[in-house]
């Protein structure tokens, strides 16, 4: 299973059944197709922006999973399910905002408030544990809040190729995939800034803000930060700040930006490495590369001599199914 580049996943190995994909046919058509994850989809890093295309790292699940990174539960699934239950709206808005807060102070009040409107739903939601769905209480780094099934969203792209025959489908993908590497590639190459440009966006949006505050420099990384009454201290050599959303995001914030604007640096310094122009182009320096006519291939005899047979599979009587069945839990 890999990720393309926006967060969704290719699953070859559910759609080439193991009689063609185990023989040695079976490897040497895919190798012609490049279609295997070291010349497709290349990557080491998580998807920091699944769903943001201009950001984006291909990986594998298994090593995001090894290096640290919390799995997510779907926000907007849990979310249904509330609505399911007949929620009230006031304690649904409760939950998003307790969800997404960056402090674990603001975790702890919004929950309170959910405990004393709804305790049922209190409870319920306490049953997944809190790291698993609420940010300030993630023990370790995440790249966002999960709120799509990058599953689903690639499935949604594959919904008509899914319905070909097995080389048409796969030529789809190579097609589909060639053409999102080249848009994306042209986009980095056009990019003028030393971030992406949603980064820059999102920077130039707490500007403004940042400038209004009041800022006491400690030494040459360390300062306070005045917002409303409210003492934040940041420090830009370890890019922390007491509202967390720098260390979460791995993005100056406000704070952060106010201290970073008093000293004239630039603010691009302090970003994370995957946020920069440089990640954007690795992400998108391989090239997808098309196969050619089938008939101008070499084929080896070895592989001629294959008989490919079908798959030792029983089809179930009636119309096939395409859609998932929904569980009572959800």
């Amino acid at each position: 299973m890999i990720i393309e580049a926006k967060g969704t996943v290719l699953n070859f190995g559910g759609e080439l059944q193991k009689p063609f994909y185990k023989n040695r046919s079976g490897t040497w058509f895919l190798h012609h197709r490049r279609v295997n994850s070291e010349k497709v989809l290349w990557g080491r890093t998580l998807a920091r922006q699944a769903r943001r295309w201009q950001i984006g790292n291909l990986t594998h699940l298994d090593y995001a999973a090894s290096n640290g990174f919390q799995p997510n539960v779907n926000l907007l699934l849990l979310q249904e399910n509330l609505k399911r239950k007949k929620v009230k709206s006031e304690v649904i808005k409760l939950f998003q905002s307790a969800a997404r807060v960056y402090m674990r102070k603001g975790f702890d009040l919004y929950m309170s408030d959910i405990a004393k409107v709804d305790k049922k739903t209190y409870d319920y939601l306490m049953e997944e544990p809190p790291k698993m769905w609420a940010r300030s209480c993630s023990p370790r780094q995440r790249y966002d809040m999960l709120t799509t099934n990058i599953v689903e969203s690639m499935n949604s792209v594959l919904l008509e190729a899914r319905e070909l025959p097995i080389l048409r489908m796969m030529t789809f993908i190579q097609v589909k995939l060639q053409r999102w590497f080249y848009e994306r590639r042209n986009e980095a190459e056009g990019n003028f800034y030393n971030v992406s440009c949603w980064v820059e966006e999102e920077l130039k949006k707490k500007i403004d803000l940042a400038l209004t505050l009041n800022v006491f420099p400690v030494d040459s990384w360390h300062s306070r930060v005045e917002e409303e009454g409210i003492t934040f201290l940041v420090d830009l050599n370890k890019r922390t700040c007491d509202c967390f959303q720098f260390q979460f995001d791995e993005l100056p914030c406000i704070h952060a930006i106010a201290a970073i604007e008093k000293r004239n640096i630039k603010k691009s310094n302090f970003c994370s490495h995957w946020y920069l122009k440089e990640s954007w182009l690795k992400t998108y320096e391989r090239q997808i590369h098309p196969v050619g006519q089938t008939d101008f291939w070499i084929v080896p005899e070895s592989v001629k001599s294959q008989i490919i047979k079908h798959p030792d599979y029983k089809v179930p009587p009636g119309r096939r199914q395409k859609k998932r069945h929904i569980p009572a839990t959800e």
